[in-house]
């Protein structure tokens, strides 16, 4: 009965409810998209850096990850690939040689890392061979072939078939170098990548090097299941003694953070929101009251007990603000729903994104359950945002009340 009380009071002033509901519902949709729309850019950029970076694993020596040295190689390589993949939830592993290398042209030069990769094993871990937006991925498996970023060829002033010079340390120390062709040019989402890493074939730069047949540095290593991977991680560590196991979180701290500001993000948009849903309902129930004084006299001065006038008050003043916040969920759900398939696209500002690693399109997401735990703190801030008002109705005195005008 009071809840249809309640229902029935709200809407004897349709145009006043109206323009709350209003409120409440593009407070909620605006908020709910921004939120959206920051998780969505975060978690592109983390997936982005796990399939063209970090992988979601990688393993090294101790002494490599301290001096990065070119004799620094992981012993028993293959073997070690072998017990990564042979762990529950590994999808897949790949051996990497890396070096610090100089890359230059006939008219610059520039500082890049060089990764010594299997071109067949690196697909299952790196989607850099789909980036390729120019000749191919080591296609035809030519020698002294590199497939270099795009701001990099911008940078050396090359392009496809172009020749570049890499010069590193020899395994005995000495400096090496060769002229490498350029077969492919890759565009990743982040331009500072593109700019500072080239990828070569293994045994080419094990020939310029001298590194033995077979070495590697870094195995990369990549989980059928991006929520299993800590679980996947902590398994090889208590297999692989002597190795270093890193997760993408702490081989690339910037990404681990970038998840950490999601979070809270999330977290202060909710407040903001939860916070101005709260004192635009208090305002307008104070306003009812005043307007309702010789009713509420009334009510009380006829045996109304203050506890229904009480949860008659909570009760409005729940369903107006679970009301609005309903259909501001709705809308917002549905806008997400469809930015989230066709993407926002800010190729205005595509350049600037990219140098901080970015994609141009963002696809707005935010889990379900997000929408459920919402709707019960609309539903609490609705009932402690009853309370003042419904004080002050309780505060009337009925003989006061009725000769209000």
């Amino acid at each position: 009965m009071i809840l249809s009380i309640a229902w029935r009071n709200i809407w004897r002033s349709p145009l006043r409810s109206l323009i709350v509901l209003a409120a409440v519902c593009l407070g909620l949709f605006g908020g709910v998209f921004s939120m959206a729309f920051t998780n969505g850019m975060g978690a592109q950029r983390i997936r982005s850096g796990i399939e063209t970076q970090v992988a979601d694993m990688q393993v090294h020596t101790a002494i490599f990850l301290k001096k990065e040295e070119i004799r620094d190689t992981i012993p028993a390589a293959l073997s070690v690939r072998q017990r990564l993949a042979a762990i529950p939830g590994v999808a897949s592993a790949a051996s990497r040689i890396k070096l610090n290398a100089m890359a230059a042209s006939a008219t610059a030069g520039t500082g890049v890392v060089l990764y010594g990769v299997d071109p067949a094993a690196e697909r299952a871990v790196s989607s850099i061979a789909t980036c390729v937006t120019q000749g191919a991925y080591f296609r035809d498996a030519r020698k002294n072939a590199v497939v270099v970023g795009e701001k990099l060829a911008e940078k050396l002033k090359v392009r496809l078939r172009s020749k570049i010079v890499l010069t590193t340390q020899a395994a005995d120390g000495t400096i090496t170098g060769g002229a490498f062709k350029i077969a492919g040019i890759y565009k990743t989402e982040n331009s500072t990548f593109d700019e500072t890493t080239v990828f070569a074939q293994a045994p080419d730069l094990c020939a310029l090097t001298g590194l033995p047949p077979g070495a590697t540095h870094e195995i990369a290593v990549r989980t059928t299941n991006s929520r299993i991977a800590p679980a996947v991680t902590a398994a090889a560590k208590a297999q692989m003694n002597g190795l270093v196991i890193k997760s993408w979180r702490e081989t690339s701290p910037e990404l681990a953070l970038l998840d950490s500001i999601m979070t809270y993000m999330m977290l202060l948009f909710l407040i903001i929101i939860l916070f101005a849903l709260a004192f635009g309902i208090i305002n307008t129930m104070l306003m009812v009251i005043l307007e309702r004084t010789k009713e509420l006299g009334m009510l009380m001065a006829i045996g109304m007990t203050k506890t229904r006038i009480f949860f008659m008050i909570m009760a409005e003043t729940v369903l107006l603000s679970f009301t609005g916040g309903i259909v501001g969920m709705l809308l917002s759900a549905a806008a997400i729903g469809y930015f989230g398939a066709h993407g926002i696209n800010l190729s205005a500002v595509a350049k600037g994104l990219s140098a901080m690693g970015y994609g141009s399109l963002v696809f707005p997401q935010i889990s379900v359950s997000f929408y459920f735990i919402l709707s019960m703190l609309i539903v609490v801030t609705g009932v402690i945002s009853s309370i003042y008002p419904a004080l002050r109705a309780l505060s009337l005195e009925p003989a006061k009340a009725i000769r209000t005008v």
